[in-house]
C-alpha cells in the first residue's frame, strides 16, 4: 500500500541501528537522512518508480521532522542542516500552502456547528471532501482503546477500501453529539444508516452523480462530483481573511 504508514515503517527500518530496535532521537544525524535519500533515488534509478514517488517520500520525512520540532516533540539542534541531504530528484519541490495551527483554531471557532464538526472530524481522521460526504452515523463505533472504552471512526477508504479505524478525540465526539442533537431538533434522521451531513434536499453534502444527469457539474473521473462543502469552507476563509491560493478543505 502506498501510505504514510508504510513510508514511516520503511524509513524506520532503513535507519534503525538494530533490526528490531528503536533509534534514539538524539543520535539522528545527516548520515541517516542521506541513507533515506539514496534509497529513494536508487528505487527510481532502477526503473521501479517515477521521480514523484521518491520526491513524495523525501518531502514527507523532511516535513514530519520539521513539524515534530515545531511542536516540541523532538529537539534536534541544527535540524535544517541535519535534513540537508534530503534532496529531491529534479530540484526542490514547490512548497505547498498549509494552515498554521492558530489559523485552524480561528476557522473552527468561527464556523457554524455543522461545518465546525466536519472540519474537526477531517483534522482528527485525515479524511477529505468526498469522504465527509460518505460519513454515516453508524461509522462511529464504541470500542475498547487500551484499557478504556472510546469512540472509533470506522469507515473503509473510498479509493482502496482499506481499513480506517481512527480513535476520536473528546473534542470531536462532543461536536458530533451536539450536531446530532441539533439534527434531532430539526426532525432530521440520525439512524446509523443516515448521512451525518446533508443538503437541504437530503442528499449528501458531497456526492458523485452521473455526468449524463448533470453535464455541467465539476468533472471528477467518469462521474461528476457535486461538492457543497468546499464553497462553504471557502466563504468562511474569505470572511476571516485566510484565503490562500490552492488551499481549501481537502
Amino acid at each position: 500500500a502506498e501510505s504514510i504508514r508504510d513510508t514511516v515503517r520503511a524509513f524506520h527500518a532503513l535507519i534503525s541501528c538494530q533490526p528490531c530496535g528503536d533509534l534514539p532521537i538524539e543520535r539522528v544525524d545527516k548520515h541517516y537522512f542521506l541513507r533515506w535519500r539514496n534509497y529513494c533515488h536508487h528505487v527510481v534509478e532502477s526503473g521501479d518508480r517515477q521521480p514523484t514517488w521518491a520526491n513524495k517520500r523525501i518531502a514527507f520525512v523532511k516535513g514530519a521532522f520539521r513539524r515534530c520540532q515545531i511542536e516540541g516533540w523532538i529537539n534536534i539542534p541544527g535540524l535544517e542542516d541535519t535534513l540537508s541531504p534530503l534532496e529531491t530528484i529534479g530540484g526542490p519541490p514547490t512548497e505547498k500552502a498549509v494552515f498554521e495551527p492558530q489559523e485552524l483554531r480561528m476557522v473552527i471557532e468561527a464556523a457554524d456547528l455543522w461545518l465546525k464538526t466536519a472540519i474537526m472530524l477531517a483534522i482528527n481522521t485525515g479524511i477529505g471532501n468526498s469522504d465527509v460526504g460518505r460519513v454515516k452515523w453508524g461509522h462511529f463505533v464504541q470500542k475498547r482503546i487500551g484499557d478504556k472504552t472510546g469512540t472509533r471512526f470506522i469507515m473503509p477508504r473510498g479509493k482502496t477500501w482499506g481499513r480506517r479505524r481512527t480513535p476520536l478525540w473528546p473534542e470531536t465526539i462532543e461536536l458530533l453529539e451536539r450536531w446530532k442533537v441539533e439534527r434531532v431538533a430539526k426532525e432530521l434522521p440520525t439512524a446509523d444508516d443516515n448521512f451525518v451531513w446533508t443538503t437541504r434536499y437530503g442528499t449528501p453534502i458531497v456526492y458523485s452523480a452521473s455526468l449524463k444527469d448533470n453535464p455541467t457539474s465539476l468533472k471528477h473521473g467518469p462521474v461528476a462530483l457535486r461538492d457543497n462543502l468546499s464553497p462553504h469552507f471557502s466563504k468562511l476563509l474569505d470572511s476571516l481573511g485566510l484565503r490562500k491560493p490552492n488551499l481549501g478543505f481537502y
